[in-house]
């Protein structure tokens, strides 16, 4: 069984080794949900249905936005776009494009979870202490189970690492090193540090020089700077050049919504911000941002609808106060905890595919122990999306 709380997609056996507190937070908000819910009647459904349906194709400016998870999900939320010729953004606070946009412009070295654990001899991780509290297992799933016949890995922290975060990495069998820095300063300095001569020592700056195979971390989230991108642009420019002596190659972890760029990739050519025309994608990743759609609403002429889908249990709402629509604009909701539309959680009350944080593998995470039988059963995202506006 795959546990479908964060984008580690941890397996059964590994979870339970160690105390996850995304784990464990979303088996009690579960429980929460379950009790709050009520079983809407078939006429009470099929009405709401007619309304959101009249009220999405007498639109003339659709948004579909919110937290897909699911490859299931996503592919309705984008064959539905592409009937209302809607615009469809899904990178929350913009996290995403922080890499998406200068992999597009540069290309990537990069490294899954499993050659990283199997093959690397160095981490290099930058960030702070929310790359584990986003992560909480991350330290369990680089470093191999077997180390009989390994030499032991070492882990530089460059950033802002608590102590308890540096005992985490420590405890998962890793040699650990932190370097407390600026987070802006980090590309440059280890530019300075490649062009430097290198002593040959067993100290940090020698296991540095002599890693044959360094794996680079970041999470999106946790770089809080203007132009993240451009940040992470010089950092994969490093990385590129390390290959010229040594392999170097950089671990990019996303959200669950990676699950929606990469479906959305699939079916569009473009991972998301984008506006059908006549059903074809126009792809502008400055403009088709779901907070720019909605501040602009009012330049618009014609009628503005959102489509907001959430089928995670995150307890905050998708749309922050300030890109909030306030009621100015009709919302269609379709999530969890929706009286209208409330569906089941992905990978937790429903079979979904899910891409784990790497991006290099979806897995089919069957439904967990916690969903409760009902005589009522609850659908999916992609189910009422499809019966949207048929």
């Amino acid at each position: 069984m795959i546990c479908p709380f964060c984008s580690l997609l941890c397996d059964e056996e590994s979870f339970q080794s160690v105390l996850c507190g995304i784990r464990a937070n979303a088996l009690h908000a579960i429980e929460r949900v379950q009790k709050a819910r009520q079983s809407p009647s078939e006429t009470f459904s099929k009405d709401h249905l007619a309304a959101a349906t009249m009220l999405l194709q007498s639109s003339d400016h659709i948004l579909i936005t919110g937290r897909i998870a699911s490859v299931q999900t996503a592919r309705s939320a984008i064959g539905l776009a592409r009937r209302l010729n809607a615009t469809v953004d899904c990178a929350e606070g913009g996290q995403a494009f922080k890499n998406i946009l200068p992999i597009q412009r540069n290309g990537m070295h990069s490294v899954s979870l499993g050659e990283a654990r199997d093959h690397a001899d160095l981490f290099v991780v930058i960030g702070d202490d929310s790359v584990l509290s986003g992560y909480p297992r991350l330290p369990q799933m680089l470093c191999s189970s077997d180390l009989s016949h390994r030499v032991k890995k070492t882990v530089l922290l460059l950033g802002d690492f608590s102590e308890s975060s540096q005992q985490r990495w420590q405890q998962a069998g890793m040699d650990t090193w932190f370097i407390p820095c600026k987070l802006e300063n980090v590309p440059a300095a280890l530019m300075q540090w490649s062009k430097a001569e290198k002593p040959m020592g067993s100290d940090l700056m020698g296991r540095l020089a002599q890693s044959r195979y360094t794996a680079v971390l970041w999470v999106a989230s946790s770089l809080r700077m203007p132009n993240a991108d451009l940040w992470i642009e010089r950092l994969m420019q490093w990385i590129a050049g390390q290959n010229e002596t040594t392999r170097c190659a950089g671990l990019v972890l996303s959200s669950l919504e990676g699950s929606f760029q990469q479906a959305c990739t699939w079916l569009t050519g473009f991972p998301g911000r984008i506006q059908f025309q006549q059903g074809e994608p126009i792809y502008d990743p400055s403009l088709h941002v779901y907070s720019k759609w909605i501040e602009s609403a009012d330049d618009r002429t014609g009628n503005s609808a959102i489509l907001l889908i959430d089928e995670t249990l995150s307890e905050s709402p998708f749309l922050e106060s300030k890109h909030s629509a306030g009621g100015t604009i009709p919302c269609v909701e379709i999530s969890a905890k929706s009286s209208m539309f409330p569906c089941a959680i992905a990978g937790a009350e429903v079979a979904a595919d899910m891409f784990r944080a790497d991006q290099a593998i979806v897995a089919r995470v069957d439904s967990q122990e916690v969903a409760q039988p009902s005589s009522f059963q609850r659908p999916s995202a992609a189910d009422w999306l499809e019966r949207l506006c048929r």
